[in-house]
């Protein structure tokens, strides 16, 4: 057998220490662009919150007459909302959007518009066919609903299949328009501590046996809130907790960033 080149062993431990290296860098790259569309839901008053959707889908014709998009807004509250991102086309040629919509809504694709309509009752509008090469796209989809009944599903079809609701896999959006997700963490956080066996929440018509957190706005701020759910255990505060236990929130010593997070929600 011939012995090992001493040229090719250090070869071998080069290669051993860059290709760690090299694999952690790829890891750590940045996506050209991410999942989902980036929704803005405005209120009447101007204030808006911002979330990745998956897909552009509304409907409170078949959710109730109490329906509301996200559990930031109120209930009757007006709002509107935005999609903007990129649109994934694979195959090149010939394009339509079908919206099934009541209310106001406007489409533009790659800068142009496709489709501005106004509907009092739910029915099909078609865009006019458009082309669109492989490529992620700039899409953006306005939506104004009605003072009830909003209704808004976005279809497509192509070059190679009928009709259908454009999959998530086609949604994109640019990273650095990517929104924070402290109030989707906040909500997941309250679920796990079991924060509705004491407080009422939104959607929760139990009636509580601490503070309704449905009734929080304009009274209880933030700070206050990340405050309380981070403050250490102390000799003082313990002794009073004993004594009101039933009527006392428990201190949970949590991390900073998981009580801002709940605070957000």
């Amino acid at each position: 057998m011939r012995p090992f080149s001493p040229a090719l062993v250090v070869v071998w431990l080069l290669l051993a220490a860059l290709v760690p290296s090299v694999l952690a860098q790829t890891d750590d790259d940045e996506p050209e662009y991410r999942s989902g569309l980036v929704a803005t839901f405005t209120r009447h008053d101007g204030s808006s919150f911002t979330r990745v959707d998956e897909d552009v889908q509304l409907d409170s014709l078949i959710a109730g007459s109490e329906y509301r998009p996200d559990a930031r807004l109120g209930i009757d509250e007006p709002w509107q909302a935005n999609w903007q991102g990129r649109l994934f086309t694979i195959v090149p040629g010939t394009y339509r959007i079908h919206l099934y919509v009541v209310g106001k809504v406007k489409v533009a694709f790659k800068g142009q518009t496709l489709l501005d309509a106004d509907s009092m009752e739910p029915r099909w509008i078609d865009s006019a066919p458009f082309e669109s090469n492989y490529g992620h796209h700039p899409i953006t989809i306005e939506y104004v609903p009605p003072k009830s009944g909003a209704r808004l599903g976005l279809y497509w079809s192509g070059p190679q299949f009928a009709l259908e609701p454009i999959p998530d896999r086609h949604w994109f959006h640019d990273p650095a328009h990517t929104p924070t997700s402290a109030f989707e963490s906040g909500r997941l956080l309250a679920q796990a501590l079991q924060c509705a066996q004491c407080h009422r929440q939104p959607d929760d018509s139990a009636a509580p046996r601490g503070p309704d957190l449905s009734r929080l706005k304009g009274q209880i701020h933030a700070a206050w809130i990340v405050d309380r759910l981070t403050a250490p255990v102390t000799a003082s505060n313990e002794s009073a907790d004993v004594l009101t236990r039933s009527t006392r929130m428990p201190h949970f010593v949590m991390p900073e960033a998981d009580a801002t997070a709940i605070a957000s929600w």
